[in-house]
């Protein structure tokens, strides 16, 4: 299991306990913690009524409310803990909250959650911010540098360098850089009105890497791993900045995702670590569960509900009202048992099958219908290959996409009743995955008749002919882009002559079996196109 670090743009591994390694579902959601919670800015306490912290939660957590982030530090009882930084705003009584949760389902049928657990650090920290310029700065382990030795000297591997400042008994200034990083070496140090030079048992680092931390007493190869999150404390025990773990270079020298804010230098610290836990399944009416693939997990949020749908390897789908502890098979009239994908949209959810087409459910999955596409009582024309492995639905008009084995794509505009092949331009027909998503475009546009004019856009940049353009929830497809100021559409906007903003214009992507990802740029019109690696 892996994390994307976005600040570095590379991946970390998710340590330890996950012992069944063939990871075939993911799922990442906010589960609504018991309760009510409060708490008052500026303050790192928060206060709840009829939860169950210490049942629900343990240090480490991330919760949600009012569009806040906040870290649990510790646990006090069932009705109050401690946050790793002061609230942002005002949290009244009464405001709900949630609990971050990542859940993985196995080819073997289990179901495991990601919990983080907090560990003390051995030992403190020190790291450059980020407008330090390194290169001059020492800092010391076990040293108690003194205003004495502003301009004296400081010889490390044979090279002397004069000293400028002191800023602490643990860190000093040079007036030139030291020629090469050094961690934690011995050295000799002379005052400026004495030529006896000093020695102990003390060492001094010093480094132009900003994405380094600098260990005194540690041992980070027994205690961390690729991964970790380092929390950084200030003397209160509150979080100042955390960064996460990508190469652990020595027991005294760690290296993390990006600089520090500022310059931390001797900073008590913890380490947060997610690790993986089997969930105790409840048995009773789902034991199928436990025996056979998982291929997708999903939340759903229907008319108020909130739940989530496991997708198995012939088995059908199953629910959990309580974040996958108890499960319900939810089978009726799902005729094909292997689901191999499943998606939602306002009122209804879509059941993919291996060999008999889509099924449908707008009842929460209680009951479903379609099935076969061959079949002639089945209303699903035009859909020739059944084997369905991927969904997605076009946020702006809700078309509804499906991937398939050796097929391609299809497009449904009538909630699968009818679909349409739309291959034109797809070289590899076995389709592994769909994605669909909006994005905002470039200044803003008026029209007359057929005709849009842009402001401040980039038409020529951000567009070709079949996009699909929404303004003002009005979609229209692109015929022509004549220069780059003007594009035609099929049809004429209304209210024509308003100025309007250019939100959104759509753009489904596919990967296919041979790991090739392609662009289709009109949600159904015009033809695909590979896409490059980079």
């Amino acid at each position: 299991m892996l994390r994307f670090l976005e600040a570095s743009h590379q991946w970390v591994p998710l340590p330890t306990g996950l012992d069944a390694l063939n990871v075939t579902a993911l799922l990442a959601i906010a589960a609504p913690g018991a309760g009510r919670v409060a708490g008052d800015r500026g303050s790192r306490q928060l206060t709840g009524s009829q939860t169950r912290f210490t049942q629900e939660l343990q240090p480490g957590d991330t919760l949600f409310a009012l569009g806040q982030a906040l870290l649990v530090l510790q646990i006090n009882s069932d009705t109050d803990l401690w946050l790793g930084a002061p609230l942002s705003i005002d949290l009244p009584p009464d405001t709900p909250f949630a609990i971050d949760t990542l859940l993985a389902g196995t080819a073997d049928g289990k179901l495991w959650r990601s919990r983080p657990t907090l560990k003390p650090g051995r030992g403190s920290l020190s790291g450059m911010g980020a407008e330090t310029d390194g290169s001059f700065q020492v800092i010391g382990c076990g040293t108690s540098f003194t205003d004495a030795l502003v301009g004296g000297r400081l010889t490390i591997a044979n090279q002397s360098y004069p000293i400028a400042s002191v800023t602490s008994e643990s860190q000093l200034t040079l007036s030139r850089a030291i020629d090469q990083d050094v961690f934690n070496q011995t050295y000799v140090m002379a005052a400026a009105d004495s030529s006896t030079p000093i020695a102990d048992d003390s060492t001094i680092s010093s480094s132009r890497d900003r994405t380094l931390l600098i260990g005194c007493q540690t041992r980070f190869r027994q205690a961390v791993a690729v991964g970790d999150e380092v929390l950084l404390l200030d003397a209160s025990g509150a979080v100042v900045e955390t960064r996460t773990v990508t190469a652990i270079e020595s027991d005294t020298v760690l290296r993390i995702d990006r600089a520090m804010e500022r310059d931390r230098i001797h900073q008590s610290f913890v380490l947060r670590r997610s690790s993986w836990s089997a969930i105790p399944i409840d048995r009773t009416g789902a034991t199928a569960i436990l025996n056979t693939r998982i291929n997708v997990l999903i939340q759903v949020e229907q008319a108020g509900e909130r739940f989530v749908l496991a997708a198995t390897a012939g088995n059908g789908v199953f629910r959990s009202n309580d974040h996958g502890v108890h499960w319900e098979a939810m089978n009726q009239g799902l005729t094909q048992l292997n689901v191999q994908a499943i998606a939602y949209d306002t009122t209804t959810l879509w059941a993919g099958t291996d060999g008999s087409g889509v099924f449908r459910s707008q009842d929460g999955g209680l009951t479903w219908t379609g099935g076969d596409p061959i079949d002639p009582e089945i209303r699903q024309t035009g859909l020739t290959a059944p084997t369905i492995t991927s969904f997605a639905i076009n946020p702006l008009n809700h078309d509804l996409f499906v991937g398939t084995l050796g097929g391609g794509v299809f497009r449904s505009s009538d909630g699968g009743d009818r679909w349409t092949a739309m291959n034109r331009g797809l070289a590899h027909s076995t389709i592994t995955a769909l994605l669909s998503f909006t994005q905002a475009g470039t200044g803003t546009i008026s029209s007359c008749h057929r005709r849009v004019t842009g402001q401040a856009t980039q038409f020529q940049a951000e567009l070709q002919e079949g996009d699909s353009l929404t303004v003002n929830g009005q979609t229209r497809v692109i015929t022509a882009i004549d220069n780059a100021p003007d594009n035609a559409l099929d049809n004429a906007l209304d209210n024509a002559t308003q100025q309007l903003s250019l939100n959104d214009a759509f753009d489904p992507r596919s990967a296919t079996r041979d790991g090739f990802p392609a662009r289709h740029p009109a949600g159904g019109y015009g033809g695909w196109h590979d896409l490059p690696f980079h």
